[in-house]
């Protein structure tokens, strides 16, 4: 078991630390300089990194489950309801192959 906290993805969403863009906040509609964007940004790069960790060998068969623990911190609230959904708690489980 595993425990990876990310406070770099959590509000406020500050753009020094993004060192890569891999999401183009445009092709969703996500204006450039919103809370939404930046942390898109920042989560893809989480996934970029996490990627690179599950295609370790040693990482075969393992299951992954990336869990947030309330929904995003977003403090514009009609950017929030523009994209969200209130009390919804993101989360993705991936199984190694």
């Amino acid at each position: 078991f595993v425990y990876w906290m990310t406070l770099n993805t959590h509000a406020p969403y500050d753009a020094r630390d993004l060192w890569m863009d891999g999401f183009d906040c445009a092709n969703y509609g996500l204006p450039e300089n919103s809370d939404t964007c930046r942390m898109s940004k920042l989560h893809a790069q989480f996934f970029h990194q996490l990627a690179d960790v599950l295609m370790q060998p040693d990482m075969r068969d393992a299951e992954v489950f990336v869990v947030g623990d309330h929904s995003p911190p977003i403090l514009d609230q009609e950017e929030f309801k523009r994209h969200f959904v209130d009390g919804a708690v993101p989360y993705v489980h991936v199984r190694v192959k």
